[in-house]
């Protein structure tokens, strides 16, 4: 969710990550955005590393 402070978590996806991570459960982006851009999302929250691919529509 974005709002006017930026990009914000949605209540719980952190612990989901953090839950589907620790199972083992490989976790991928499918965007058509650019990838810097979904880089530069996940970064920003402190999920990219939950990440093993990250595929963009460029």
């Amino acid at each position: 969710m974005i709002d006017k402070d930026g990009l914000q978590e949605i209540d719980g996806t952190g612990d989901l990550l953090t839950y589907l991570h620790d199972k083992r459960i490989p976790l991928v982006i499918a965007s058509s955005n650019n990838l810097d851009d979904i880089k530069s999302s996940m970064s920003s929250l402190n999920f990219l590393h939950y990440f093993s691919a990250l595929a963009s529509g460029q």
